[in-house]
């Protein structure tokens, strides 16, 4: 290991003293950022067309961006950049009502000591939809984000995205199933309107939320925060490893479990018919104006109970009420008021 850092390092310096070198014998910066640029490689952007109406686009792509819009026009378009030598391109228009679109890219023996990086819209494939089209998403990629942003709302069938190293954006959708997975990434959701189940998954990565309606709602994160507010549901189920919870200004018509092993879990004026709120390393703070519905079963192993500023001890219960607010933690603090 220490011989290959001795090359690495020997082949950086040598690369620096002939930069050095060639900018005093007169070289053209142009010239120079060309070096480090694999843009050529790609050539000219690359433009499909597909004019009978879909009702489901697939993208299966291994290092793109994708990047979805909502058009006047009559017809899909599609465009995206190929690389010489490690691109393959698959378009399949056979199923009718689906158009979908594969990509692979090789992978090169040696290509790690490569200094050449490749501008971020090279990468970025974007597809134009007819806003009178109701479409439903399956996109997947390795590497990249996915990004379906509109200033308004439109109607969509299921949205299925998947990304393994990249952040998923969606803002201004409405439909039915939702589904969106990254492993190491960021996931934000705003003005969503879901008729069935949202599931939202990441293994390292924050969860944002923002004006979404749905029915049933699970989240999950390894490491990572999550971050709601202005949500309608109905089973409200978020479950994270490393990070904290924060929900506010939120409506749910049936219970809530809200688990995270190292993290805060943090309700502001959050209304549920059963809460379910524990950490195990963590402080628990539910704020609510009228909690006049509410009983109590709260309890921590090393921390407090405080209700409206009164101390509790470590362990309080209550009978009166329809509501159950059900705290547990184990090295942390509780925290009620209205």
């Amino acid at each position: 290991m220490k011989v290959i850092s001795r090359i690495l390092g020997v082949m950086i310096l040598i690369g620096l003293i002939m930069s050095v070198v060639a900018f005093f014998m007169g070289l053209d910066p142009l010239d120079l950022k060309g070096f480090f640029t694999d843009e050529e490689a790609y050539g000219e952007m690359i433009t499909l067309t597909h004019d009978d109406e879909i009702s489901e686009l697939i993208l299966d792509l291994s290092t793109r961006h994708i990047v979805i819009h909502y058009v006047e026009e009559n017809e899909l378009t599609m465009t995206y950049y190929e690389h010489e030598e490690k691109d393959t391109w698959t378009i399949d228009e056979s199923v009718p009502g689906t158009y979908k679109v594969t990509h692979r890219e090789k992978i090169r023996w040696l290509n790690f000591i490569s200094f050449k990086f490749t501008p971020k819209e090279i990468v970025t494939v974007h597809v134009y939809i007819p806003e009178t089209w109701v479409v439903g998403y399956d996109l997947s990629t390795n590497t990249g984000s996915i990004r379906m942003m509109f200033d308004e709302t439109y109607d969509v069938l299921n949205l299925d995205l998947h990304t393994n190293t990249g952040d998923i954006y969606v803002d201004g959708v409405s439909g039915g199933i939702g589904e969106f997975v990254t492993d190491t990434g960021d996931i934000t959701l705003k003005n969503v309107v879901l008729s069935s189940t949202l599931f939202v998954d990441s293994d390292t990565g924050d969860l944002r939320l923002e004006d979404v309606d749905t029915t049933d709602l699970d989240l999950s994160t390894d490491t990572g925060n999550v971050i709601m507010t202005g949500i309608n549901g109905n089973v409200c189920d978020i479950d994270v490893d490393t990070g904290s919870i924060s929900i506010t200004n939120s409506l749910f018509t049936s219970s809530m479990k809200l688990h995270t092993d190292t993290g805060n879990v943090n309700l502001t004026e959050v209304v549920g018919t059963a809460y379910d709120l524990s950490s195990s390393t963590g402080d628990v703070i539910f704020t609510l104006a009228d909690s006049s519905n509410l009983y109590y079963d709260l309890k921590t192993d090393t921390g407090n109970i405080k209700v409206d500023g009164a101390s509790q001890g470590t362990r309080h219960s209550t009978t009166q009420g329809t509501i159950l607010l059900k705290v547990n933690v184990d090295t942390g603090n509780i925290r009620i008021n209205s």
